[in-house]
């Protein structure tokens, strides 16, 4: 499509994504099979982090005033984080 129409670019894209999502699927659960099987315990270690930090965030976003008002006045910037 024509780059200056971001409509048909996000069709495009939506289309591609759902049309091909079982691929990237596949491809994602292969890499990760091999990166756990030539590294068990990076993998491990990292899926923890990941999670742990992950949890962090969420507690902080839900119990912190701060957060929560930084959140609502700059919510790309917030993500972003």
């Amino acid at each position: 499509p024509d780059f200056r129409d971001i409509s048909k670019w996000n069709n495009r894209v939506v289309s591609n994504l759902l049309y091909y999502q079982t691929n990237y699927l596949v491809v994602a659960a292969m890499m990760i099979s091999v990166v756990g099987f030539l590294s068990p315990f990076n993998m491990i270690l990292g899926g923890i982090v990941v999670v742990l930090v992950f949890t962090g965030f969420v507690w902080a976003a839900h119990n912190k005033d701060i957060l929560r008002r930084m959140k609502k006045q700059y919510p790309t910037a917030f993500v972003m984080v």
